[in-house]
């Protein structure tokens, strides 16, 4: 099984399921990484089950993507996520009920399968009902991890490849649908502080197709699902709507790397979504794209040619000591602190294909609404 197509990888600190009969399920995300820890006898580093019990069954579980499609043509789910199902490794082209009792290799790490990873009737509450009935028999696998070893998002690898090397409408973010956000300890931030020297007049509140900027980019900003929403100025606009927390610009202003140190030190979540007002091409469905590239102590930058495009990209919150240092020195530009942090594995670069360029224009002068 060692050219096994691994779809996606799923970790998740917290139970929601799980001791929860009776009860409201919790709400630990689930988080889609490129790579996943295991250890032998322990489970996966990272993940609810590691160490969960001796010797225990689920240490790590297996779902057939196969399935979940067959699932979303019979319940006609629509941009579904095999997410919610909360198993770790989504494969292809397995049978994995075969693999009960047997021992078997993956990327070079073994593991001996156990049990069917059998649907509860958390199932219908995750999906949809009927969902639980539906998956019974292949609901996934259940193994224990007999040596330790990295398991390695096959799919996700070969599409970042074709992305960044050879561009094209199959491989470009844009023509995949939306990708869901499947990490959500999210905050994000509408960054409205520029100065509007050139427009002459603020930007957040010009009108597009009947409606300010500043209410369309927070719609893109909504949709992503954020549990946390600021706005980030000098002082609090006056357009402000009352569920958006105001974040004043870390006095005195240094333009964009204030804001964002500011809402990075204020944010409770794992990561910073920025997106900039005067950007209003980026479109949701490169948000969620965005989205679905953060990790566990990483965040993405977008980068055109050999310029990063900090003003639409995500932060890690272990990024915030960064921030504060960058203001105390004499060079406030974004260039060379996102550089240290992509240098310290903190950010992750992500190429933007020709097609996708667009989503980075800037609206400075009012000729500059004609392209709308």
């Amino acid at each position: 099984m060692n050219a096994v197509e691994i779809c996606h990888l799923y970790i998740s600190m917290g139970h929601n399921f799980v001791g929860h009969h009776g009860l409201e399920p919790d709400t630990h995300p689930v988080s889609e990484v490129a790579e996943i820890e295991c250890v032998a006898g322990r489970g996966i580093r990272g993940d609810r089950y590691f160490d969960f019990k001796d010797d225990y069954k689920g240490q790590i579980t297996f779902f057939s993507l196969d399935v979940f499609g067959e699932l979303c043509s019979a319940m006609q789910l629509r941009d579904s996520s095999p997410a919610p199902a909360r198993r770790n490794v989504i494969t292809r082209g397995v049978d994995l009920n075969a693999l009960i009792g047997s021992e078997f290799e993956v990327q070079g790490v073994r593991f001996f399968g156990m049990e069917e990873c059998r649907p509860c009737y958390w199932m219908d509450r995750a999906f949809t009902a009927g969902t639980h009935e539906f998956l019974k028999g292949r609901g996934g696998l259940r193994a224990k991890i007999l040596c330790d070893g990295i398991l390695r998002s096959t799919a996700r690898r070969i599409e970042m490849q074709l992305s960044e090397r050879n561009p094209s409408p199959q491989s470009s973010p844009l023509q995949e649908g939306e990708r869901r956000n499947s990490c959500r300890r999210l905050t994000a931030v509408l960054l409205a502080g520029g100065e509007s020297h050139r427009m002459g007049r603020d930007k957040a509140s010009i009108l597009i197709r009947g409606k300010p900027l500043w209410e369309h980019q927070l719609e893109k900003l909504r949709k992503v699902q954020p549990e946390q929403l600021f706005v980030s100025a000098r002082i609090d606009p006056s357009w402000r709507p009352g569920d958006v927390r105001f974040v004043a610009d870390t006095a005195p202003s240094r333009g964009p790397l204030s804001g964002l140190a500011a809402s990075i030190e204020r944010m409770t979540t794992s990561h910073l979504l920025a997106l900039a007002v005067d950007m209003p091409w980026m479109s949701k469905t490169y948000l969620d794209f965005l989205c679905a590239q953060i990790e566990p102590g990483c965040g993405v930058v977008p980068k055109i040619g050999d310029r990063a495009e900090p003003l639409a990209a995500i932060y890690p919150q272990e990024a915030n000591g960064d921030f504060r240092n960058a203001l105390t020195g004499a060079d406030f530009s974004l260039q060379p602190l996102v550089r240290r942090l992509v240098d310290t594995e903190k950010l992750r670069e992500i190429s933007v294909t020709e097609e996708e360029q667009k989503l980075f224009w800037n609206v400075n002068e009012l000729s500059d609404l004609t392209a709308l």
